[in-house]
């Protein structure tokens, strides 16, 4: 899959993204990245098709956090 290179965070040296659980919580995914283009970005591993990823992930976000003020 790609995604939208402003999902993609970095925590350290390494690539990541948010994807939303189905409780409407944020899950971690470590990434390993191909090639860019346009704004969008390829995901050679770390995602499943079909996931909902983080456009904008808030820089103090982290794994367990409600994405929708505790309402999915």
């Amino acid at each position: 899959p790609a995604i939208p290179v402003t999902a993609v965070a970095h925590r350290g040296s390494q690539p990541m993204a948010f994807v939303v659980d189905g409780q409407g919580r944020a899950e971690m995914r470590i990434l390993r990245l191909g090639d860019t283009t346009g704004d969008r970005i390829a995901v050679l591993s770390g995602l499943m098709p079909g996931e909902r990823v983080v456009v904008n992930p808030a820089p103090n976000l982290k794994a367990g956090d409600s994405l929708f003020g505790g309402r999915p």
